[in-house]
């Protein structure tokens, strides 16, 4: 653990009054819990144990230091995992989590390193692990820059923001706010010098390593070679359809627009493809909704799990979580949802594959897919002529997607390595 480094007096007195605005917000979320269960699942294991603070205190004392991570969420966690993966060489990471849904999918995929949910945001529970943990290093991914953790980071171990990204219409006080918070890093790696540009700040923090999702989203696929397989083999089951357009994180929205498309292509142009929709949500209600979509559309549906497969079946409804990155895997093109509405969902994920991309026109809120569809690699599409369009065009003119996102991905990745070997000396 680095000597503390000092703040000062009118930012003590600011972390202060911010200790006191978490606690009545902490607090009265206790108060919360028995009418909202939204309140419960995100308030509930913020605490530690007796035995929580003694496993910290035996990493804190262990041979190797410890390296803490601050991961808003699952996909925070996904992009942290190649950094963790080369700094466990020389560190034991250690993960907190903002969101309980991000401890869940930590759980889910089995990985080994401590994980708690992240307290209460008041510097001194947060100086209590810092002193339990005795971190070197601090690294917060992507986003989550929260004050009483930030602040007790800068005083107790270096501290470094990796993948930040800014959204295209990204606010002024978004902007300045994180201009402000980021004097106490003694690193930001940014993502692309569109990023930096978009900041609108020059610092000799900032560093610009690019972004460790393509990184993680290629380790994956290495990885997920019998998984692939295996859907593969169950599609083939559900369907004869040469064809397969992945419609992932699918809103009911994106569901009515493929099938509009659908509609709208000539019978021997429709025959070669089948629909596999992933939606975004897949509660029994939004899924349900989405059922009630396709009917009346008039197309015939089965669900994946379907124990007898329906012949006249267009559309397969995928209504589990943790399977969208391998079902990429057996497409032939990729719809990705979000883009029709609030925003485009993670578009990484198919490209490394090398499938033709498509989404609704709403990309700026994404760094990925605004930087892919600005390279010609994603197409964006407002109406379903448009859509029906692209499927016949990339049906009769195929492989020029694979190349060309081989050639981007292979320049995009690398960061975890550019940040591992630039962290500052913990000394």
């Amino acid at each position: 653990m680095k000597p503390e480094r000092r703040i000062s007096l009118l930012t003590s007195i600011g972390l202060g009054v911010y200790n006191l605005m978490w606690g009545s917000v902490h607090y009265g979320a206790v108060l919360l819990r028995p009418f909202s269960a939204h309140v419960r699942l995100q308030s509930r294991g913020r605490g530690f144990s007796k035995a929580d603070w003694a496993k910290m205190r035996a990493l804190g004392k262990a041979k190797k230091p410890v390296a803490l991570f601050f991961c808003s969420s699952a996909g925070e966690y996904e992009q942290a995992c190649p950094v963790m993966d080369l700094l466990a060489n020389t560190h034991q990471p250690v993960v907190f989590f903002f969101s309980a849904n991000g401890l869940k999918h930590f759980e889910r995929v089995g990985r080994s390193e401590p994980a708690w949910l992240s307290p209460p945001d008041m510097s001194w529970i947060w100086k209590r692990i810092y002193q339990a943990l005795r971190p070197e290093h601090t690294l917060v991914v992507r986003h989550g820059f929260w004050p009483g953790m930030v602040l007790t980071a800068h005083r107790h171990s270096t501290l470094t923001a990796i993948d930040v990204v800014f959204r295209e219409r990204s606010g002024w006080l978004t902007l300045a706010s994180k201009r402000r918070m980021f004097r106490w890093f003694d690193q930001v790696h940014l993502a692309t010098q569109r990023d930096l540009e978009l900041l609108a700040d020059q610092h000799a923090n900032y560093l610009i390593s690019g972004n460790t999702k393509y990184d993680r989203a290629l380790t994956r696929k290495q990885h997920s070679a019998d998984q692939v397989t295996a859907y593969r083999n169950h599609l083939q089951k559900l369907t004869a359809a040469p064809q397969v357009l992945v419609v992932g994180s699918a809103y009911a929205q994106d569901v009515r627009m493929v099938l509009e498309a659908l509609s709208l292509m000539p019978a021997q142009e429709q025959a070669p493809w089948h629909m596999l929709v992933v939606p975004h949500d897949v509660s029994e209600p939004a899924i349900s909704h989405i059922e009630r979509e396709i009917a009346r559309m008039g197309v015939v549906h089965q669900r994946w799990n379907s124990a007898v497969a329906l012949p006249d079946a267009r559309v397969t409804l995928v209504a589990q979580v943790g399977m969208l990155f391998e079902l990429y895997g057996c497409g032939a093109a990729a719809w990705i949802g979000g883009g029709l509405n609030a925003g485009i969902h993670n578009v990484v994920e198919p490209a490394v594959f090398g499938l033709p991309l498509a989404s609704g026109p709403v990309v700026d809120t994404d760094r990925e897919a605004f930087d892919l569809a600005g390279n010609d690699l994603l197409r964006t599409i407002e109406d379903p002529q448009e859509l029906a369009d692209w499927l016949t065009e990339i049906r009769n003119e195929p492989g020029g997607a694979p190349n060309a996102l081989a050639a981007y991905l292979s320049a995009a990745s690398g960061a975890f390595r550019r940040i591992v070997d630039a962290l500052p000396d913990p000394s």
